[in-house]
């Protein structure tokens, strides 16, 4: 009896040791990144795995090439289990079928995705039928104005409440000089923003028809080509091709851009002026204005065989707070409402940088909207900046590139959804 007492404790003992000291899972996750974004994701990794000693990370990052090397990895079907994605590749992975659908395990964590988040990143990842990825960090638009040009042009610095009315004004008066070294009042206006400024869009809704030639989208782009040609407040683009709108911004040549909040980390060391930012200008007649939001996200391989592990490292980036404070820290939007909107994070800046109105970026999210031109439809986006760059270049009239580009692009969208 005392034997078979013996031999049982003993199995137990080897089955309590096996449980305690199983190999961790291992899964493999790919992002793309600078030097500095890619450490930024390695460390939030090394949070993960200090909470869940049972899975291992393999990393892979890739600093350049991203999309040839996951395009390469999904047609040989040993992809990654967790695969870094955005919202403006608008379902091009999942249509293909490389995305697990996350719903199901949203729903058995019983997560509650309209509480933690902001609705429109969760919608732009909800494409074609399922959610193909869950946001960990956000990415909007604001107005970036240099303080030192417009203390020199008398001029009160932005407000929240301005309109384009109030940006042009200020856009005159900022520019000066002449050649090379002109001062000009803005250098930096993205098309897409020229088309939704007054209300505009591209494309319906549903992204199955071209929608460009109308009067709101016209008033736009023809709000933007009058600044190069008509109040020579912003340069020409053979001006841009020798000097980009960053170059320009940062060293004083620029009173205002429109750019994201990325942009923040580089002229936080490359600037020397004072600058901050505030929301985008809005639409006199209506009060609206409409900024664009980018969001990386994490995506599962639908072929991986560890999806439950892989799941764990999705939700973590997404939903736990002490990663989404280090997005926080690290001068992101975090994904997590809650911890975007919270004084600890709208009020504390990176070591080493000065502060600056990181509200108006957190603002924008929940007004924002995705540019029609990424991941499936990027034939789309060539098509447009090809008609905006003839804009431009002042060799054809808004009216003429809004209509060629509407009977180009529904030919494009009329084979891309078929």
């Amino acid at each position: 009896m005392r034997k078979l007492l013996l031999v049982l404790c003993l199995v137990v003992l080897v089955l309590i040791s096996s449980v305690l000291y199983a190999a961790p899972v291992e899964i493999r996750y790919m992002y793309w990144g600078s030097t500095e974004e890619i450490q930024f994701r390695e460390d939030m990794i090394k949070i993960f795995e200090q909470k869940h000693p049972d899975i291992k990370v393999i990393r892979e990052p890739y600093p350049a090439e991203y999309d040839r090397k996951l395009t390469a990895q999904l047609a040989a079907g040993n992809a990654a289990d967790v695969i870094n994605m955005c919202n403006d590749w608008w379902g091009q992975r999942a249509r293909q079928g490389a995305f697990e659908d996350l719903m199901p395990f949203v729903k058995r964590d019983k997560i509650d995705l309209a509480k933690l988040f902001w609705t429109f990143p969760i919608k732009s990842m909800q494409s074609p039928g399922i959610l193909e990825g869950l946001p960990y960090i956000l990415k909007t638009q604001a107005l970036f104005y240099n303080k030192r040009l417009f203390d020199e042009a008398g001029l009160a610095y932005p407000k929240d409440n301005w309109t384009w009315d109030d940006f042009l004004e200020a856009a005159i008066k900022l520019t000066k000089g002449e050649g090379p070294k002109k001062q000009y009042g803005v250098v930096g206006f993205p098309s897409i923003n020229a088309a939704w400024m007054y209300g505009g869009e591209v494309t319906s809704s549903n992204m199955k028809i071209v929608i460009a030639n109308n009067p709101k989208t016209l008033k736009g782009i023809q709000f933007l080509r009058d600044l190069v040609f008509k109040y020579k407040v912003m340069p020409t683009q053979a001006e841009f091709q020798a000097m980009g709108t960053g170059a320009r911004f940062s060293t004083g040549m620029g009173g205002m851009m429109i750019d994201y909040s990325w942009s923040v980390a580089w002229l936080q060391k490359a600037m020397k002026d004072p600058w901050d930012v505030v929301q985008l200008p809005m639409d006199p007649t209506t009060k609206k204005r409409y900024p664009e939001c980018r969001a990386d996200g994490l995506a599962i391989y639908s072929q991986s065989k560890n999806k439950d592990a892989a799941w764990e490292l999705v939700k973590a980036f997404a939903t736990d707070p002490d990663i989404q404070r280090y997005v926080a820290k690290n001068e992101g939007i975090p994904a997590l409402k809650a911890i975007a909107l919270s004084p600890d994070h709208l009020n504390t800046f990176r070591e080493g940088f000065k502060p600056y109105n990181k509200k108006a970026f957190v603002d924008a999210v929940s007004y924002s909207k995705l540019q029609p031109f990424g991941g499936y439809y990027e034939e789309l986006g060539t098509a447009w900046y090809r008609e905006m760059d003839l804009v431009l270049l002042g060799k054809q009239s808004p009216e003429e590139a809004l209509k060629r580009f509407q009977k180009i692009g529904n030919e494009i969208l009329k084979r891309l959804t078929r």
